[in-house]
Formats: C-alpha cells, structure tokens, sequence
C-alpha cells in the first residue's frame, strides 16, 4: 500500500521546503485520516467514475507514490515526486470527524491526485475545460457520483444533497467557462480562459484575442453596440468603448454598499440594455447603473426568508427591458423585479423532495415579459407564458445537464449542453429535437441573431457556427 502518512519523527526532504509542516499523527488525528481512507474504500457507484474504471481507491493508489497530511497551509502537488500534501489542518477536531469533514478530505485527496497524474490549472487557480478531466472536473465528479450514482443505502439523503451542493459549486466557481455575444452577425465575442477575450468583426471567420486591460478569469460579457462593452472578471466590472481593444476598471472597488463587506469582486454577471442602463449581480446583490457605469447604485437581493426560502442568486441575469427582470437561484427559484430592480420577489420554477431531486437553473431567456425558458440538470426545460406566475416542464429527450438557451422569438430556440448536445424548437418548446454538432465537448453558450444564423461555444474556446438554423454546424475556432 502505497499511502505513508509522514510524522515529526522523519523531517521533510530539504531540497523542496514544507511551508505547512507535517502532522504528529496522535491518536485522534489517526482516526480523522483512517476515517477518510475506510469511506474512499467504501465507495460504490452504479456507473464508473469518468476518468477511471478503477474505484476511487484503487486509481488514487495508482495515481500517486505517498501522501503527507499538513496541520497548516493549503493542500499541494508535489511535495517529490509523486508525493501529495493535504493541507486539510485541525485533524484533531472532531468537527473533522463529521460526514461533511471526511469527505472533504477524500475529495481533496483526489483533487491532488489528479495533480500527481501530471494535469495542472490551466486558468489560473482553475480549470479552463471540464472535458479534459483535470482536478477541478475530478473534484466536482467526486461529488457529483456520491449525489447520483452511489450505491443504494451507503449515503443518507442529507449527505447526498450537500454533495450534490457542493459539486455545483465546485462546477460554477471552478470551471472557466466562456460565455458568448453578439451584437449582429458580425460583431462577436467570447470569453476566454485566463485573461482573455476573444473578438470577430466578420461572424467568426476570424477571431483575435484582446488582452488589454483584462486581469483574469472573464466571467461573462455584455455589449451594448459595436464598441460599448463590460465585463466581469475575477477582480470586478470591467469596460470598453472601442470594442474591447482596451478595457478599464468600473465598479466599486471596496464595500459596495454600507450594509455588507462584499465587493465587486463577488460578482457573478451583468447584463446590458444600451449603453446606459446595466446591471451586475452576484450571490446575495445586484448593483445597477443609468449612466453605462460611471456610477452604481447597491440593490438587496430577497435575502430572508421567502417562498422559496433563502434566495441564493446562481448563474444567470436578464432584462427583457429597463422594468422587468430575473435572476436565476438555486433549488429551482427565480427572483423577478417589475419596476427595474428596486424590489425582488421570488418564484419557483419547480420543486420536489430536496436539493438532489431539483437539477439547477443553469441559464434562461425570454425573449418578452410573458414568454421566458430555463434550462439545467438532467435535461430539464421549463418555460413560462405568463412571467412565471406558472412554469411548465417541457420534454427535452436528453438526460445530460444543459448550460445554455437562446430564442429568438416565442417559436424558435436552441439549448445545449453536455457531450455536444445541441436541442433545437420550432414550437416553443413543445418538440425538441437534437442536432447534430459533429463534436463531444461541452457547450457553454448558444447566440442567434437571426433563426437561420448563430453561434455556439464550448470547452476550452471551441466555437461553432450555423447558417441554416443549427441544420449544420462548422467548427470556427478549435480549442
């Protein structure tokens, strides 16, 4: 067995210093550590974890030469060789011991495993692909297997919601996924891994990089013409009035508001009308401008207890106009404003049993104030015709999780998702059917400008392109 947990009896090899120190494995720690080995060798799934068709346990003992546990620092590879440090400290407290505390550390251990396996972050402290399966994929998957293809009776319902919980936000914090606009079928952009935005002037025949003024990981684009854009990135709001040759810092740099230490480095989105009206959100607040970002006004989130409970906002923003908006939340809800953000109310787009049961809002259109889609885990589709006073399930014929959804009036849309998935209506919503996209990536976004010609992005910047309604799809840009 190849797992040596190191003690204060055997120093540290001096060539690579050991910023966290090792653990003097005391009786209680022993049992934190063993606790977390016994759990890994328990696990069963109904289906093979997808980097391996080795069991958890098995595959770590192959993937790395020895693991060192540090009561302080954060979690590394490689300490040598092959050898992981898991940083995971206080292996003494019992909190430790908890469901929650173990299969942290399991977690955590195959994270670095896959390190020792020779796959680095490719953006930054993150993952710029998911379909490579690097440590942030295994990290996620971890969890993700455990919520829905755990062997019957070895998890209770509560540890299998909060990994479902937890493999959610290890995919959305975690993954640099690109998001995608257009402004007519010219004029594109997406965004890139680290630091990076990518810009077409002639639909994608071309696509050059701007890098000027970006300082990392691009969360998500919005243009309001040619030229006037923002940003959000992991250091706040950026914008460009030359169609993103440079870009400039916006925003509240400190506290956005009296009320709260969250800054605009918490936000997730934005979304522009024109080049006045915008707004950004993240978990728990919006911030909204009318003079295209000089200025930002701090609006709460419906933060307390509602009918959906405690609001938590997730992925997405949209305005159909400078009244009415929604931002989607987790456990199936929305908030929605009517009057442009100054009060938020909340609606579920459906609910059963608990967190594991209802797949997440991954992304939404409405294309007015009456007719709007979601779309997110296990295929799932729900469209409202009244605002969402109602929200009806539609069937989408694909059991893999959707990312994202364009439509370009009340009849005709696009959703896609999982290993290439490309879904297409005619009606709505009513039918669906499945295009081929010729590729087995992830699709993050799809952008129509006109029912015959859009664009798709995918894993790692791979951008498609249609010209007969998504019928065929050309690949513009590999990863």
């Amino acid at each position: 067995m190849p797992y040596e947990c190191k003690t204060t009896d055997e120093p540290p090899k001096t060539e690579i210093p050991d910023p966290a120190g090792v653990v003097d494995l005391v009786p209680n720690a022993q049992l934190t550590v063993y606790q977390a080995f016994r759990v890994m060798k328990a696990m069963e799934f109904d289906e093979p974890l997808p980097w391996t068709e080795e069991s958890l346990y098995d595959w770590l003992q192959n993937a790395v030469a020895g693991i060192h546990f540090a009561s302080t620092g954060g979690s590394y590879c490689c300490k040598e060789g092959r050898v992981i440090v898991i940083g995971v400290g206080q292996l003494t407290d019992p909190l430790r011991r908890t469901w929650d505390g173990i299969h942290g550390i399991v977690r955590v251990m195959a994270h670095e495993a896959r390190h020792a396996e020779g796959l680095p972050h490719t953006c930054g402290s993150n993952d710029e692909t998911i379909g490579e399966l690097g440590a942030w994929a295994v990290h996620h998957y971890v969890d993700l297997w455990v919520a829905e293809h755990s062997a019957p009776g070895l998890y209770s319902r509560y540890e299998k919601d909060k990994a479902a919980l937890d493999a959610y936000f290890t995919f959305n914090g975690n993954i640099c996924r690109n998001d995608l606009e257009f402004v007519d079928d010219q004029n594109g952009w997406v965004s890139g891994g680290w630091a990076t935005i990518l810009k077409t002037d002639d639909g994608g025949g071309t696509w050059s990089s701007q890098t000027s003024g970006i300082r990392s990981q691009v969360k998500a684009l919005s243009y309001a013409d040619d030229l006037n854009g923002w940003a959000v990135d992991s250091e706040g709001i950026l914008h460009t009035a030359d169609g993103g040759i440079t870009w400039s810092p916006q925003g509240p740099l400190g506290p956005v508001h009296e009320s709260t230490s969250a800054t605009s480095r918490d936000l997730l989105g934005l979304v522009f009308l024109d080049d006045k009206t915008g707004f950004a959100f993240s978990y728990r607040f919006l911030l909204h401008t009318t003079d295209g970002g000089i200025m930002w006004t701090y609006q709460q989130l419906p933060f307390g207890k509602s009918a959906c409970g405690v609001f938590f906002a997730t992925n997405t923003v949209i305005f159909t106009d400078t009244q009415y908006g929604w931002i989607s939340g987790r456990r199936g809800a929305v908030a929605y404003t009517m009057d442009g953000g100054s009060t938020w109310a909340c609606q579920l787009v459906w609910k059963k049993g608990s967190e594991l049961e209802i797949p997440w809002i991954q992304d939404m259109a409405f294309v007015d104030r009456a007719n709007g889609w979601v779309v997110g885990g296990r295929g799932t589709i729900f469209h409202t015709p009244d605002g969402g006073v109602t929200w009806n399930p539609q069937e989408s014929g694909v059991t893999g999780r959707l990312f994202g959804v364009d439509f370009v009036d009340t009849q005709r849309g696009w959703a896609v998702g999982e290993n290439g998935t490309i879904l297409h209506t005619r009606d709505g919503g009513v039918m669906w059917t499945i295009q081929d996209s010729g590729v087995a990536s992830f699709l993050w976004d799809v952008a129509f400008v006109s029912e015959q010609e859009g664009w798709v992005v995918g894993d790692g910047g791979l951008i498609l392109h249609t010209e007969d309604g998504g019928s065929s799809w050309v690949v513009q840009r590999e990863p």
